[in-house]
């Protein structure tokens, strides 16, 4: 699943733009040992350690409470292609021929969200009653629907492949410019 592909690391710089608080049940740094479940800032995991792990074996109820501190950090088409190339790429090192992502079309917002309050409200959290004002770079806070969803992850798609394609094509020429030279060489003799 697309959203499962993301890297720990995006996910973590995601929630410190967004200011989206994840729970540290699931994600925290190597000295933490308690298995409760609490909040942590995101700023403070991120300063405290890059060294992040797992905490515990996750039951799927776990895995879905994962899914959904994911869910509200990717809540924008920036983020969105960024976890898309990312989970390419990542595939791509791993020398995977043929893949196939899953993905759930869902309405998201143009533009990436901007905090205006500078508190640490998370302000996806349903049962926060703080206020605030959603507005992104652009001063609007449009939704893409479900189509431009898929139009994105495809597009991305697309430039993965023109770029993958024109990578395999200069290395191609290189191996057989360093071929042909070697085959110079042995003509000489």
């Amino acid at each position: 699943h697309l959203n499962g592909c993301i890297r720990e690391a995006t996910l973590l710089e995601l929630a410190e733009e967004r200011g989206v608080t994840l729970s540290s049940h699931h994600f925290a740094t190597s000295s933490t040992t308690s298995t409760t479940t609490t909040t942590t800032t995101t700023s403070s995991v991120l300063n405290q350690s890059h060294n992040m792990y797992n905490v515990a074996p996750r039951s799927l109820q776990d895995c879905f409470q994962v899914f959904d501190d994911i869910g509200r950090v990717v809540t924008d088409l920036p983020a969105l292609r960024r976890i898309t190339e990312e989970a390419l790429y990542e595939f791509a090192a791993h020398h995977v021929a043929y893949l196939e992502l899953r993905t759930t079309p869902k309405a998201l917002l143009e533009e990436q969200r901007r905090r205006n309050n500078g508190d640490d409200n998370d302000d996806n959290d349903p049962n926060n009653n703080s206020t605030m004002t959603t507005t992104t770079t652009t001063g609007s806070n449009r939704m893409a629907g479900k189509r431009r969803y898929l139009e994105t992850v495809l597009e991305v798609m697309r430039e993965f492949q023109r770029n993958e394609q024109r990578r395999y094509e200069t290395e191609l020429e290189s191996y057989r410019s360093r071929n042909n030279n070697n085959n110079d060489d042995d003509d000489g003799g």
